[in-house]
């Protein structure tokens, strides 16, 4: 059976967490044997585009939008997580969708009148959002969860003592060069920072050098934080790579609650960061949590493989 993964790059631009998820399905299920593919309706990604990704191997290609429709329906599966952006021709008995925070924001829309006529199958990427989908009345769903590469680990290197690993955005000037945006981290400039910016590995191999990693998301000018909403993946990796972190709460994070620190702004974590660079017990307590809450929850295990095989029955 050919799968098919929608990849929109107005929406999904390429490095996010959506993004990131995607990739991380199209390639377990190259694995599995599946012939599958990511497309974008505009034929706007490329393998170039794929690069940052540093998958020592990849298990699916990159096909034409319109090579879909040459398909039968039923000799393939279609999966999104931007229902919205998925122009009509492709919605077919075929589609599975994958939650995103678009449709749940508001609660009522065109998609959730879509999903609930033609009752497609939906994978909940995160088991607190099912109340919010069974209030909609959408019961055709199985729970995958989000989760991260195999490679992304803490490989037992020696970290740099208390080092603080953060990510920056970038901002470009007359489209000539780049430089770091500071202004939601600028209370740790001075102290020892490894930003975690690059290629995908890039991004590992520093976060397994950074002691602590200091989380503060900013949110999404489309997406509204409401009861339920998730987080992007740089903490879950950082956690997974054994940085002790430090992260700005909001409701999606809430269930992290005594595995890391929570706070209500950068002046709190910074006197955090202060109290755990003092107190190594504490420290090494903190990490290790995070390491088993991570082996726990979000590896690909055989329980998330069986439930997309079953999913794509």
């Amino acid at each position: 059976m050919k799968v098919f993964i929608h990849i929109d790059s107005k929406s999904t631009y390429i490095g996010n967490g959506g993004f990131l998820v995607l990739t991380n399905l199209a390639n377990e299920l190259g694995k599995l044997g599946y012939e599958t593919y990511l497309f974008d309706p505009k034929d706007k990604i490329t393998h170039k585009k794929l690069e940052w990704l540093s998958l020592p191997e990849k298990h699916f290609r990159i096909t034409k939008s319109k090579k879909i429709l040459q398909n039968r329906p039923k000799d393939y599966r279609l999966i999104t997580a931007w229902l919205r952006t998925l122009p009509e021709k492709y919605r077919n008995e075929s589609l599975r969708y994958l939650e995103s925070s678009e449709l749940l924001r508001e609660g009522h829309g065109p998609e959730r009148n879509f999903l609930l006529k033609n009752n497609i199958k939906i994978a909940n990427l995160h088991k607190n959002l099912t109340h919010i989908y069974n209030s909609l009345g959408i019961r055709n769903m199985i729970n995958i969860e989000v989760w991260i590469r195999n490679d992304v680990k803490y490989y037992g290197q020696e970290k740099i003592k208390n080092s603080v690993g953060i990510q920056l955005e970038k901002q470009r000037f007359l489209k000539i060069f780049t430089r770091y945006d500071w202004s939601r981290y600028s209370l740790f400039k001075n102290k020892n920072i490894i930003i975690c910016n690059g290629t995908y590995q890039e991004v590992i191999y520093k976060m397994n050098k950074a002691d602590l990693f200091i989380h503060n998301p900013k949110p999404s000018p489309h997406i509204g934080i409401f009861k339920g909403e998730t987080f992007g993946l740089p903490l879950f990796e950082a956690m997974a790579c054994g940085c002790v972190c430090i992260a700005r709460k909001h409701e999606g994070i809430k269930f992290l609650n005594g595995i890391i620190p929570l706070v209500e702004n950068m002046q709190e974590a910074k006197e955090i960061l202060t109290q755990l660079t003092n107190n190594k017990e504490e420290k090494e307590e903190i990490r290790n949590k995070s390491l088993t809450f991570i082996e726990k929850n979000y590896r690909f295990d055989e329980e998330r493989k069986n439930a997309i095989l079953r999913w794509l029955e």
